[in-house]
Formats: structure tokens, sequence, C-alpha cells
């Protein structure tokens, strides 16, 4: 991403509407979705950002970031995380590392030359009947400037998005299209707004209570109603190598 989008996320990530209901979403997800085991899990978000949610993740285990730029890692390190300078294509670490692997917006973007390899190497350190908990941006017409901003090269359809993490080996606990209320607003703001060379975050910060009412409401859906649509893809699914059926 650009430098001023590293220091424009480690300034908001912990408040933003949009970084809060993500998190809502993701823990309605787990709560559905995953056992963790007994004591403390191996977590690695792959893809730490300046680590906002992956110090949020604490609350299910132990913690390790993975990220490729250096800018990122010094922030996420600051909050007592450790972290590792990889790509989320080669993790440096051993085969069933982890019980829970998280990647949030990372397989969109322009550094990840195959998300199907990058999902492929991410299954590779979760151990069998482990978790993957995976968010990208959704539908090509939400295209634009944000999207530049952050270096995001691609945008998803749900199915398309499935058959890449199936052919990845991963077997699908649920997905679907998360957001679906912002799809106006968010063609509002990057097709009739004049563009910002900032990205949307900070432009939508003052309706902040409604967007992330919005979002929290939604949130309570997941897991019990597929939506057609919407402005991200949030899924989980589970390593199935040795494990039989799924947990």
């Amino acid at each position: 991403m650009e430098t001023e989008a590293y220091k424009q996320l480690r300034r908001i990530e912990a408040t933003h509407w949009w970084y809060r209901t993500a998190r809502a979403q993701v823990a309605r997800l787990l709560a559905q979705f995953w056992r963790p085991p007994a004591g403390s899990a191996r977590v690695l978000d792959a893809g730490c950002g300046t680590g906002g949610t992956t110090a949020w993740l604490r609350r299910y285990g132990a913690v390790i970031g993975v990220d490729p730029h250096l800018a990122a890692l010094r922030a996420t390190r600051e909050r007592g995380i450790p972290v590792v300078c990889a790509s989320v294509a080669a993790l440096p670490f051993r085969p069933g590392a982890f019980d829970l692997v998280t990647s949030f917006d990372v397989l969109y973007h322009a550094n990840v030359a195959s998300p199907r390899g990058s999902a492929r190497e991410m299954r590779r350190v979760t151990r069998p009947g482990g978790r993957l908990v995976v968010r990208v941006p959704a539908l090509a017409v939400l295209d634009g400037p944000h999207d530049r901003f952050v270096h995001g090269a691609r945008r998803f359809a749900l199915a398309g998005f499935r058959e890449q993490l199936s052919l990845a080996g991963w077997r699908l606990g649920w997905a679907g299209y998360v957001n679906a209320l912002l799809v106006l607003p968010a063609l509002v703001t990057r097709w009739l707004l004049p563009s910002s060379g900032a990205g949307d975050l900070e432009r939508t910060s003052r309706l902040a209570p409604l967007l992330f009412a919005l979002g929290w409401l939604e949130a309570r859906l997941i897991g019990r109603l597929r939506l057609p649509f919407g402005t991200s893809i949030l899924a989980i699914f589970q390593n199935p190598t040795g494990s039989g059926t799924p947990e």
C-alpha cells in the first residue's frame, strides 16, 4: 500500500466504524463455526497491516502477525505482538503450526500474484481441522480510487471465490456477502462524488454512527442468511487434511 495508507490505517483502525463492524462480523462467524482447542489457540494473522485487528485477535489465543512491509511490522510490534516479515505466498512456519489463520483484505492486493496459491500456503500452516477466516472486497463494479490507494488489484464474486479456496484444498464452512446495505453508498461515493487521494475511510467518518449501526445489524444475520450482494465477502473454511468430517 501507499505509505500514507499505512499512516492512515494506524491512526484510525482502532475506532473507525469500518473496522469495528468488520471485527463484529468476524466475532459472529467464529462464535458459530469454530470451537477453539483446549488451552491457548495458535493464531496467525496473515497480512496483519498495522496490527489493529491483530491485537483484537488476542482474545482467541497467542497471535503472530505476518506482513511484507516494514512500516506495518513496526506498527504491529509497537502493540506488543510478535511479527515476521514475509509474504502470504511463502509463510516461514512449519506445516500445521496454527489452529486459526486469518486474512483480511489481503488476497485482492496487487502483490499477491496468485490468491489460490496463497490460500494453499495458508492451508499448509494450518493444523488438520483448523480454520481460515478470510475477507476480500467484492463486486468489480465497486472498483475505484480507494482500491488504487491501497493497491487492490481484484475484487471477487462469491461463487468464484469459493471455487478458488476449494481448489486450494479448503473445505467450506460458511461464505457470504456482507455489507449489502453499504453497496449503494459505496457506489455513490466512488462514482458520483469527487475522488479522494486518501481513499474512502476518512471521508465517511461523519456518518460513522449510522454506518456502524447498519453493519452491526447485518452482522447478526451471518450464518443465518446469505445476502445476494455486498461490498465484501466473508468466509470461514476448514483444513480437512486427515480430519475426516468437520468438527
